[in-house]
């Protein structure tokens, strides 16, 4: 069956699965009626470049739309619901318009990788846990978050890597794992005073990330949130300029915050540090594993790694070792 155009019956109000892969379909006109496009209804409708949503619209599935040749969605107010992948994989995608509810989706737009304009209409919803990511969408330069999102969920802008300007609500509280991770053309970053919480990996690789504006205190804030932020070296509390900071630190993030002039109170001796940083040696047939002078703490993460060494040699500057046990079966110099 190879269709190319199609208008649907007035009486129709919900499709799912209907037109999967139907790769040569390019028009369709949809009724006012229909109120629910669900699971994987045009999917891999590469032919797809446009289409019309209606008005009454409330619910789009589960990969409705996902690898489509869509290049322009605008989705109406009237929708509540938009699942998981829904539009993920539209190659052709260029910009979209859609309402707060999209953001409570995952991976909504993910691998949308000619993505660069995204408009969000307000609704009058509150306190909305951003699971929507753009992850992958290489092209999108800005974006602006709505006041209403108190959560960024993990990898939600991850590989965005034209991204140059992002400005947070005032309202966000957490940024999950990875939210940033690889967006190499971010050079500045502005986190509201509501944020609590930063996770593993936020900021990974963001290799021109120069200045980040923090909240005096962030009670929870990963060792490992700046990884990899080779040329951070400005960092602001509330506004003043700091050059000691006191919120834990990898000691690889404490490495790249020293050639850039920033002393640190509390470096963690994390997994991602153990092949880079330790140093083995074998010693009257003993292993030998050193932790660099400059570690306060080794995480437990980090001691899952010494199975198989006989002796480690802790620096000085240990001031904690989290859940070391005698399962590991070593010898522990201090």
């Amino acid at each position: 069956l190879h269709l190319h155009t199609i208008c649907l019956p007035v009486n129709v109000c919900a499709l799912e699965y209907t037109f999967q892969d139907q790769f040569t379909l390019k028009e369709i006109t949809l009724p006012q009626s229909l109120t629910s496009i669900d699971y994987y209804c045009f999917s891999g409708c590469i032919s797809l470049e446009n289409v019309k949503l209606p008005d009454h619209l409330k619910i789009i599935g589960v990969h409705a739309f996902s690898a489509c040749g869509l290049t322009y969605i605008d989705i109406p107010n009237s929708v509540t619901s938009v699942g998981d992948f829904a539009f993920a994989n539209c190659l052709k995608l260029k910009s979209v318009i859609f309402p707060e509810s999209v953001l409570e989706g995952r991976d909504v737009f993910f691998n949308c990788r000619t993505l660069s304009s995204v408009q969000v209409i307000k609704t009058g919803r509150v306190n909305i846990n951003w699971k929507c990511t753009f992850s992958n969408c290489c092209l999108l330069k800005e974006f602006e978050m709505p006041n209403f999102v108190t959560s960024i969920g993990n990898e939600a802008f991850e590989q965005c890597s034209s991204l140059s300007k992002i400005i947070l609500g005032n309202r966000v509280e957490c940024l999950k794992d990875l939210c940033f991770a690889n967006c190499i053309n971010l050079e500045e970053i502005s986190l509201p005073k509501t944020v609590t919480y930063i996770g593993n990996y936020t900021f990974l690789n963001c290799v021109n990330l120069q200045r980040i504006y923090l909240p005096k205190s962030v009670p929870k804030l990963s060792p490992i949130a700046f990884l990899n932020c080779e040329k951070l070296h400005e960092i602001y509390l509330e506004e003043k300029q700091v050059y000691e900071i006191d919120f834990p630190v990898s000691f690889g993030v404490f490495q790249k915050f020293l050639k850039n002039g920033v002393q640190c109170k509390n470096i963690y001796f994390v997994d991602t540090d153990f092949e880079k940083y330790s140093r083995i040696v074998i010693e009257n047939n003993q292993k030998i594993c050193e932790i660099p002078e400059g570690v306060n703490y080794l995480s437990k993460q980090c001691l899952r790694k010494y199975h198989g060494y006989d002796i480690i040699h802790f620096p000085q500057s240990l001031k904690r070792v989290e859940n070391l046990s005698s399962e590991f079966g070593f010898m522990v110099y201090p």
